[in-house]
């Protein structure tokens, strides 16, 4: 699509959202208003209430914690942030149409102004400003000749020779607001940063991508769409000049994978062999491995990272994945603490079936897990979130499918993955 062409362009990678929905017994609450919001908010914010809404993941009781008058508010933005599904990437549609009701901009922003006022400006009161400016984004009633445009733009492949001409035709029909942020996803799909105004901000540019994208499903009935440009929308912001803590080993060449222990690994009598490969994770020269892929298999048409499957010899369902990833963040970050968060990527990965392996990875802060599939096959994971700093903006991932009848393949590939060496990690 389009849109992952736009993540490519600015920033790339892969994430992960959460899957899990509220432990709220109502995640349809009405859409918020702003009649409460006059209560005295010096006093309704306590530290307690604060220390909540400041969490990396807030409680999904957060509607509850909150003063009621800004409980519904509390809720939409819950509602927004449990419902993305890890399959689907989607959002459930009433809660879309919570965010873009015509009163969820004011109520928002109410919320964001007395929290602000009660617990100071953080990165949490500047979030939900963030989606109340998005609301706002959603106002102008639909056009159908611009919805009808604007699912063109979002289905067309940024290589497609109508992308550009697509891309013009809905910049001309557009609302004002809309106009803008379609014309710098036109530059970034057509010559990358180089030719952004000096004046580019990547945080307004996320606001707005992820307001264009609201307005196109709560409108224009594009499916998806609010999801999709949050993705997209989240690179936009890691810009260079975004804010945030600058990550170290960007761009540095890694030191080549050494395939000894991965072969040792192999059972007795395969002719399996590895070979190095190197790879540009995001295509942009950032995130750069060296990797070890079986001898013979085949490279997948992926938008992000890299995957590999066999020509011969496994199962329909092998499968060898090598990725960086961000979880949804994309910035400098404890990656440990995160990836074992309430919401985080390991502990998403280890509910639902019970681990076959289940330890650190050797050598470098990590990783590895292995669990069942459904009835046929058994997959795994090797993630590496360190570097010599700890000032990575990425964490990397080496994960594997294999049919049952080629587990005995599952050491040699969990040491493959292992001896992979992230640039931005390991590199010097």
């Amino acid at each position: 699509m389009l849109v992952a062409a736009l993540v490519l362009a600015s920033c790339g990678g892969a994430n992960d959202t959460s899957d899990q929905t509220p432990d709220t017994a109502d995640t349809t609450s009405p859409v918020p208003t702003t009649d409460a919001a006059a209560t005295d908010t010096d006093e309704a914010f306590t530290s307690d209430m604060c220390a909540a809404l400041d969490q990396d993941e807030p409680p999904s009781d957060l509607a509850d914690l909150v003063p009621p008058a800004f409980a519904d508010a509390a809720q939409v933005l819950m509602n927004i942030s449990s419902s993305f599904s890890s399959d689907e990437s989607s959002i459930a549609p009433e809660f879309i149409d919570q965010l873009a009701d015509p009163e969820a901009e004011a109520a928002l922003a109410a919320f964001a102004d007395a929290a602000e006022h009660g617990c100071g400006q953080s990165e949490s009161t500047d979030g939900i400003r963030f989606y109340a400016q998005m609301s706002g984004f959603a106002g102008p009633p639909a056009q159908p000749d611009y919805c009808e445009q604007l699912a063109t733009v979002l289905s067309l492949e940024a290589s497609d020779a109508d992308s550009a001409v697509a891309l013009d035709v809905a910049i001309d029909i557009a609302p004002v607001e809309h106009a803008e942020v379609l014309a710098v996803i036109q530059v970034l799909i057509t010559a990358g940063d180089r030719e952004l105004p000096d004046d580019f901000d990547p945080t307004q540019t996320f606001v707005a991508a992820g307001g264009l994208g609201l307005y196109a499903e709560a409108r224009c009935g594009i499916a998806d769409s609010f999801a999709t440009m949050l993705f997209a929308a989240a690179f936009l912001s890691t810009k260079d000049g975004a804010p945030g803590e600058q990550a170290s080993g960007i761009g540095m060449a890694p030191e080549s994978a050494n395939p000894a222990a991965a072969t040792a690994a192999l059972p007795a009598g395969s002719d399996l062999t590895f070979e190095v490969f190197e790879i540009d994770l995001e295509q942009d020269g950032r995130y750069l491995v060296s990797a070890l892929v079986p001898a013979g298999w085949e490279r997948r048409e992926r938008s992000f990272g890299a995957s590999f499957g066999p020509v011969e010899n496994f199962g329909f369902i092998a499968e060898l994945t090598i990725d960086s990833g961000c979880d949804g963040l994309c910035e400098v970050t404890n990656w440990e603490a995160r990836l074992n968060g309430p919401v985080g990527y390991i502990t998403r990965y280890r509910e639902g079936s019970e681990l076959i392996v289940d330890r650190p990875t050797e050598g470098a802060p990590g990783i590895v897990m292995m669990k069942p599939g459904f009835d046929d096959f058994v997959e795994g994971i090797v993630i590496r979130w360190a570097n010599w700093s700890n000032e990575a903006d990425r964490y990397f991932s080496c994960d594997f499918r294999l049919d049952n009848d080629d587990i005995a393949f599952a050491d040699a590939f969990v040491a493959a993955c292992e001896a992979a060496q992230p640039g931005w990690l390991t590199g010097s």
